[in-house]
Formats: C-alpha cells, sequence, structure tokens
C-alpha cells in the first residue's frame, strides 16, 4: 500500500484525524485497553429528537395497544369482573360528580356573555347527556384503559355543535417519524371499527387525553392495568370463596359407627339419618358415618375471610386513592378522617386538576377563550353551615367583603358591599377624631397586632423604634356591619312569583345543575337554614300540578311522611296537595 492510493490516503487522513483529537481533547488515537473510538452514527439528522424506540412500521398495525401487555377488552373484563374494583372506579365517579363547577373570566369579569355561553354547551356537551352522566362516561375510560376520547363535532359553519365520548378501545394512536402525535393536517388518530380502520382524525378534530402518559409507550396506563396481578389474584380468591357453597366434598362432620357394621347398614343407617335432617341443607354439609370407634369429629372450614382479604382490598384502594375504611377490620374516627384527608390530597385533587385542564383545553383550543376557565368550587367545607360560619368569620374579620362572600354563594353585588369592615362595634372609624381616653390610652392605627392596635410604652403613646411601621397600603376601614333585611322565615314574607326574587331577598340558589334544568330549583336561607324547593308546573296537568309552586323542606323529616312543611309549619307528606306553596303563601 502506497501514499498514493485511496486507502493510503484514507490511513493518512485518519492519523491526521487522530492527531488533531489528540491536541484538542488529549485523547490519544490508540490507549492502552482503552475504552476505543464509538462507532459511527448510522441515522442520519432528522432522526435527532426521537421519542421511543417504536416499533418499525407501527403506524401500519391494525389494532390498538397491539405491542401492549394487555388489550383494551382484557382491561375491561377485568374491571368489571373483579366487584371491588368496580365498587371503588363507582365510587370515584360519584365523588367527581357530585361537585360543583364554574366557567369563569380569568381576569374576574363577572359580565362577560361567553361565559353563559361555555356553562350552557358544559351542562349538555354532547346534547344528550347533563354534565354528570357526560363526565362518567369519560371517566369510565380514564379509569380503566386511560383512553379517554372526545370528538369535537361541528355544524356545518364550523361552529361547535357538541363534545361526544368514544370509546376508547377503538381509537389506534398513529406517530410521527419524531414518535409523537403528528400535527395537523396529517392524520392523528384511527378508529378501528369491524377490524378494520374506519376513520382517520386530526389533532383538531379528536380529543384523546391520558392522564398517565410514559416515554416508552404508546398508551397510557391506567389503575386497573397497574394492579393487573393484583385484580387476577382478587378473582382466583372470589372463586375458590364461591367453590365453597357451590362444590366441595368435606363433610360439616365424621361421627363413627360400630366396627361390625358392613357398608350396606352405614348406608342405609346414613339414609335414615338424611331423611330426618333433610331440608334446606345442602348434602355436603350434613353429618356422615364411617366406620371405627371415631366419636364425633368436626371438620374445620377454610376461613372464608383473612387478612389477605383485607390486604387485596388496600391495595385495590391505594391504586386508585380512596381510603379502605369500609374494608378494613377496625378503624377508628381520627384514623378515618385522616384516611380521608389524604385520599382527598393525593387522589381526587389531582383528578380535578385533569378535570380542569382537559376543560381549559377545549375551551381554548377549542372554543377559541383561552381568557376563561374552568374552576371546581371549594371543597374546603361541604357542609352549609360550615360555609356560612366560615364566611361570617371572614367578613367579621375584615379578611372579605360581603360581596367577595358573595359571589363565591352565586349571588349578586349589593350596594355598600366592597367596603371591608369589621364586627367590633369599639372600633373607631380610622380618620376620625379619637376621645381622650383612646389619645391617653396610646391608640395607634397603624401599629400591627393580633389583638388590638395599642402602644406599649405609655399613655403618650409614643413607639419604639422597632415597632414603628410604615404599610404599603392604608389600614382597613372599622365600621359596624350593615344590617340585613330579615329573610322569609324570619320575620315572615309572602313568597314572590319569580323564585330569582329570593336571591334578592338573601336566599342563595343550592340547585343541581341536572335538576335545574328540568324546572326544579332549590334555595336555601343561610340565616335559618330554610330551604325552598321551586318548582315549575307540568305542561298538561291540571290544578296545583300544572302551576309553578314551591315545596318547603322539613328539617326535621325521618321520611317521605314528614318531608315537607306547609304554610302553617305543619309537617305534611312528601306528595300532600298541602305540601304544594304558590306565590304570596306567607311562611
Amino acid at each position: 500500500m502506497t501514499p498514493g492510493t485511496s486507502a493510503g490516503r484514507a490511513g493518512l487522513l485518519a492519523r491526521v484525524a487522530g492527531g488533531l483529537r489528540y491536541a484538542v481533547t488529549g485523547t490519544p488515537p490508540s490507549s492502552w485497553f482503552g475504552p476505543a473510538t464509538p462507532l459511527t452514527p448510522e441515522a442520519p439528522a432528522s432522526v435527532a429528537g426521537r421519542q421511543f424506540d417504536y416499533p418499525v412500521g407501527f403506524n401500519l398495525r391494525l389494532q390498538p395497544r397491539q405491542d401492549e401487555g394487555a388489550s383494551f377488552a382484557e382491561l375491561r373484563g377485568l374491571a368489571d369482573a373483579y366487584d371491588l374494583v368496580r365498587l371503588v372506579i363507582e365510587t370515584r365517579k360519584d365523588q367527581v360528580e357530585a361537585l360543583d363547577w364554574t366557567v369563569r373570566a380569568r381576569s374576574g369579569r363577572s359580565d362577560d356573555p361567553r361565559v353563559a355561553a361555555a356553562t350552557a354547551l358544559l351542562r349538555s356537551p354532547d346534547r344528550e347527556h347533563g354534565w354528570g352522566t357526560w363526565l362518567r362516561l369519560l371517566l369510565e375510560d380514564l379509569f380503566v384503559l386511560d383512553a379517554p376520547t372526545l370528538y369535537v363535532r361541528r355544524t356545518v359553519s364550523g361552529a361547535v355543535w357538541g363534545l361526544e365520548v368514544i370509546d376508547g378501545a377503538t381509537i389506534k394512536r398513529l406517530l410521527s417519524p419524531d414518535g409523537r402525535t403528528p400535527r395537523p393536517p396529517e392524520p392523528a388518530y384511527q378508529q378501528v371499527l369491524k377490524g378494520v380502520p374506519a376513520v382517520d382524525y386530526r389533532a383538531d378534530e379528536l380529543i384523546y387525553a391520558p392522564r398517565n402518559p410514559r416515554p416508552h409507550r404508546v398508551y397510557g396506563y391506567s389503575p386497573v392495568e397497574q394492579i393487573l396481578m393484583t385484580v387476577n389474584i382478587g378473582l382466583r380468591r372470589q372463586v375458590s370463596q364461591l367453590h365453597y357453597f357451590t362444590e366441595g366434598n368435606t363433610p360439616e362432620a365424621l361421627i363413627g359407627v360400630p366396627e361390625a357394621w358392613t357398608p350396606e347398614q352405614i348406608r342405609q343407617f346414613q339414609e335414615y339419618w338424611d331423611a330426618l335432617l333433610e331440608g334446606n341443607l345442602a348434602a355436603r354439609r350434613h353429618t356422615r358415618f364411617v366406620p371405627g370407634g371415631l366419636k364425633y369429629q368436626p371438620v374445620r372450614d377454610v376461613p372464608l375471610k383473612d387478612e389477605f382479604d383485607e390486604w387485596l382490598a388496600r391495595v385495590v384502594c391505594f391504586a386508585f386513592s380512596i381510603p379502605p375504611t369500609a374494608f378494613a377490620r377496625t378503624t377508628n374516627r381520627a384514623t378515618a378522617e385522616t384516611a380521608q384527608g389524604t385520599a382527598l390530597a393525593e387522589g381526587l385533587q389531582p383528578l380535578l386538576g385533569w378535570v380542569k385542564a382537559l376543560i381549559d383545553r377545549i375551551l381554548a383550543q377549542v372554543l377559541g377563550w383561552p381568557d376563561l376557565e374552568f374552576a371546581w368550587a371549594d371543597q374546603t367545607a361541604t357542609d352549609p353551615q360550615s360555609q356560612a360560619t366560615i364566611a361570617a368569620a371572614y367578613v367579621a374579620a375584615g379578611i372579605k367583603t360581603r360581596n367577595e362572600v358573595r359571589a363565591e354563594l352565586g349571588l349578586g353585588p349589593i350596594v355598600g358591599g366592597d367596603t371591608l369592615t369589621t364586627a367590633t362595634p369599639a372600633a373607631p372609624l380610622l380618620g376620625a377624631p379619637a376621645s381622650d381616653t383612646v389619645a391617653k390610652a396610646g391608640f395607634r392605627p397603624n401599629e400591627l397586632r393580633s389583638h388590638g392596635q395599642w402602644a406599649t410604652e405609655g399613655a403618650s403613646g409614643a413607639l419604639s423604634p422597632a415597632q414603628e411601621i410604615i404599610l404599603d397600603e392604608p389600614p382597613l376601614e372599622f365600621m359596624p356591619p350593615e344590617p340585613v333585611e330579615p329573610l322569609p322565615g324570619i320575620g315572615g314574607r309572602p313568597l314572590p312569583a319569580n323564585p330569582e326574587d329570593l336571591l334578592a331577598q338573601g336566599y342563595r340558589e343550592t340547585s343541581h345543575p341536572d335538576a335545574a334544568a328540568q324546572g326544579h330549583r332549590t334555595f336555601e336561607n343561610p340565616t335559618t337554614g330554610d330551604v325552598l324547593r321551586y318548582d315549575e308546573g307540568k305542561p298538561g296537568e291540571t290544578g296545583y300540578r300544572g302551576q309553578d309552586h314551591y315545596h318547603r323542606e322539613n328539617p326535621d323529616s325521618t321520611g317521605d311522611g314528614d318531608a315537607y312543611l306547609d304554610k302553617n309549619g305543619r309537617p305534611v307528606r312528601r306528595n300532600s296537595k298541602a305540601s304544594h306553596l304558590t306565590s304570596g303563601d306567607w311562611i
């Protein structure tokens, strides 16, 4: 080989490159037992940033989850077969459905007309189901498959008509060359129906929102898939418990007979004994006679429930962040409350955050309103009495204004309700001339104290340098609470023809969205606790059922027999005519 040949020139260039590498990095061309120079990458530069090493020709696969450990059908089968998993899933659905929500402007504006439009859409997102039922459909595929899917149905003009839930098990994800979801106008998803690809969807046509994706997998990782082994064990445990009642060859007990008896004599006596005890007892529960001098020998059954069953329940509940209180053997009240708080923080709140992020995505990307947001109602105190006590304390301490509290309750503002006040009648108004007693006591309005604003250095009120604080904001104005107009049930007043007038009188509406959509609204008097239900008259009905009317709930009700109060305050049964109150009736 001579330097003039191509091989010689290549070797020369390699030696020169090795020398340059040594001069720059300090790595010699060939180290003794060294790591050696890495192989030259074979892939083109466009491969940089690929998410994971997906199978070649992945988009040609026909069925969803074809390369996963468990298919969608298997996950659904396990979730439906193991009753413990199904109960936990339905419980979590109930918890989310029971929560109140609202749509609001991020800027805080309360007069934005888009808020009402977005709220109306979410009350029946698919024009078929209410919010609660629609959300349960979505959560089903979230918990079992981690493949919640929404189809954005539009009108001919392009306006959003509805958000329809699609079976996530029929959706096959497609990948772009970098291993991610293709962007429009490329198809991002395929719906597989009857075993064949039926429809292609762009990313802006279908909302595919798994909650727990993983970087090395195409599909999400649902809670049911996380406990596959536990569910399998639980199913086999339940089958063995079922066999205890349906199969088995272990008798209830063994009783010895004289050794001289023949098998025929034993059989005859057995039939005689069974005839005496025959009835509702299963044959395998009968006492058996055997040869020999054996006396009465009871056979001990395998326990139907032990610590292992409780352990299975705890694993399932932990997967869904639900306290296993209902399945635990002994739990005191403190432990139960702690478990409930932990489940709320670790399970329900992240789930609510996922729902909020999904609805915010719909508001921003589908409706084009990124300045609106979905918000859950405050869940720190769901009891109405506790909420009223907390709100009153905030107003009395000057932390919140009356209008801020009213906004949280869904009520309109009142005149003078934007001023921070305290409920301390002896506190003077700032800016008013202080009395001689106050001046001599050393009152200083700008001194921050948790129990008053009084100087500590003598009657002159002089403050030490360490006590002098300059406030960035003017101090709170002290004034007595504004008088509140009497509510119905306190001083007495007729029921209004328009239920909206109850809000102006101080009531707050506690209606469930689905019930309100059907003409059934509920109002609560926060002062007395009285609850009024307003029902619109039924079309085609005659008499009092065809008229708009009220019901006043009985706070001491024990059942349907005394569910309501008549206009004189006497308990009446639920479906009685006396329970129907009309406008003008005094309560």
